[in-house]
């Protein structure tokens, strides 16, 4: 019964997605769509001193593929709600490209026709982006990015949390609750997702710069390390299986890169009865699954982007660029390279590291998810 777990557990957070996507914003061709959920679509504040811009304008958000839930359940109406704070008096259309590249520079094309005066701009491919790119600039539409990162071409302005704040998240978690309870090196294991992105990069190389330090001082020993094919739990699993092989089951802490690759490692650990003799960290999104295993104990903590900070903060650049005609340049705290001439002007906000402590505050109270979906997913991992 226990091996059959895993196929419960996917079959369940498979359904809740689905469900999610119901409930979350059920047109993306319609203005000022009325599909957020709970307190997500109640502007934050309707006092006039906070609002930036009060004039009107067409709003549009390109989003890559909706079937993604971050998108419609929270980026989205999230964005909405600090419109509504900052520029009540503008429109918001969702375009949704369905995971393709090409439909989108159709749509963000579209969108210019319709006279569009903001994108806020997902790219569905971050390395097909160029031909946005120079629509838009050519075309004078200002543009925000959010969390993909545009490449090949100039884009004044981009919000996303740092990537290496993931990794560094988990260093301190290693640091203030592992490494002093062991009496010995502590035998870590890490499954990487598929190379090839900022990502994958920079995760990799934020975790090394500490864990080749603390192998040097003894403090750990890394006894086995890999790449998936790609960020499903499909192909973690039999990366799991040879990290099991390779060092006779003799692993204290297994890092991985997102919820989805843990899942796979989990259904492993657990057809072996390893599963309370592991540490499971490096969970990014805070799927559903991920929080209940970090609400059961089966893994350590887990990550969520800060999904209504990211939201204000693209809100704000906005209506400060409707107000003054110009990029709000001095938001940025830094540049990344995205084949430009100048480089990509970055505002960073940070991730939430998950435990069982702020589950309550930091996800059920916010509206990312309920107890009772939790709880569903949990009944399986017993």
């Amino acid at each position: 019964m226990k091996k059959l777990h895993k196929v419960f557990a996917l079959f369940l957070a498979m359904c809740m997605m689905s469900a999610v996507l119901l409930s979350g914003c059920s047109s993306t061709g319609d203005s000022n769509t009325d599909s957020a959920e709970g307190d997500s679509a109640t502007p934050a504040s309707t006092a006039s001193g906070d609002v930036i811009y009060d004039g009107s304008a067409k709003i549009y958000f390109a989003i890559p593929d909706g079937t993604i839930s971050r998108w419609l359940k929270f980026d989205a109406p999230m964005i909405e709600k600090w419109l509504k704070t900052y520029a009540p008096n503008c429109s918001f259309e969702v375009l949704d490209a369905e995971g393709d590249a090409q439909k989108q520079l159709q749509q963000i094309e579209g969108a210019i026709t319709s006279g569009c005066d903001f994108l806020i701009y997902a790219p569905a491919e971050e390395l097909s982006a160029a031909g946005a790119l120079q629509v838009l600039n050519e075309e004078g539409i200002p543009f925000c990015a959010l969390a993909h990162t545009p490449y090949g071409g100039n884009c004044e302005m981009m919000v996303s949390m740092p990537f290496p704040s993931i990794a560094e998240q988990y260093i301190n978690y290693m640091e203030e609750n592992i490494l002093p309870n062991a009496d010995g090196p502590v035998k870590v294991a890490c499954i990487w997702g598929a190379t090839g992105s900022p990502f994958y990069n920079q995760l990799k190389e934020t975790y090394h710069a500490t864990f080749d330090t603390w192998a040097d001082e003894g403090k750990i020993e890394i006894v086995f390390e890999a790449d998936t094919n790609d960020w499903t739990a499909a192909s973690s699993a039999p990366v799991a299986e040879q990290m099991l092989t390779q060092t006779g089951n003799d692993v204290d802490v297994v890092i991985s890169m997102n919820d989805d690759l843990l899942t796979g490692i989990v259904s492993v650990l657990e057809e072996q009865n390893l599963i309370d003799s592991v540490t499971l960290l490096g969970g990014c999104d805070s799927t559903v699954e991920g929080l209940a295993r970090v609400q059961e104990g089966w893994q350590a903590a887990d990550v969520l982007p800060d999904y209504d900070t990211q939201a204000k903060t693209v809100a704000e650049v906005c209506s400060k660029w409707l107000r003054d005609g110009k990029c709000p340049s001095d938001m940025a705290e830094g540049t990344f390279d995205n084949d430009s001439e100048n480089g990509l002007p970055m505002i960073y906000v940070d991730p939430l590291l998950i435990t069982p402590d702020n589950i309550q505050s930091d996800v059920i109270d916010i509206g990312v998810t309920t107890q009772e979906a939790i709880d569903e997913v949990a009944k399986t991992l017993k």
